[in-house]
């Protein structure tokens, strides 16, 4: 699992400090996860107003039971939990939102 704070105003393709890598096996839930996330160094004075969820698994009504870990995602909960505006979609959903970004040396034909 990957989390990284960033200013959407800021559009450049430097890797973010911020940018961490998690095992979902160190975290009972996603809402620990994120707290620990909150939590760093490098992102505990970030003021986040909006998140973007990526899952693994079918997103109904903002709410994904995650397919290979079982975690509750929720829309209302990140909002509610955290302060900020939130959208939870499937992995595959997220991937195709971020092709129109590529390239053309990204595309292998």
């Amino acid at each position: 699992m990957r989390m990284l704070a960033k200013d959407p105003m800021v559009l450049t393709g430097v890797r973010s400090p911020s940018l961490q890598y998690y095992s979902t096996s160190e975290y009972r839930t996603f809402q620990e996860s994120v707290s620990a996330f909150l939590g760093l160094p490098e992102t505990k004075h970030f003021k986040a107003s909006a998140a973007a969820v990526a899952v693994a698994g079918p997103v109904v009504d903002g709410r994904c039971t995650m397919t290979n870990v079982g975690w509750e995602v929720d829309e209302e909960d990140i909002r509610a939990r955290f302060g900020m505006d939130a959208v939870v979609l499937n992995d595959f959903v997220a991937v195709g939102y971020g092709v129109p970004a590529l390239a053309a040396e990204d595309v292998v034909p």
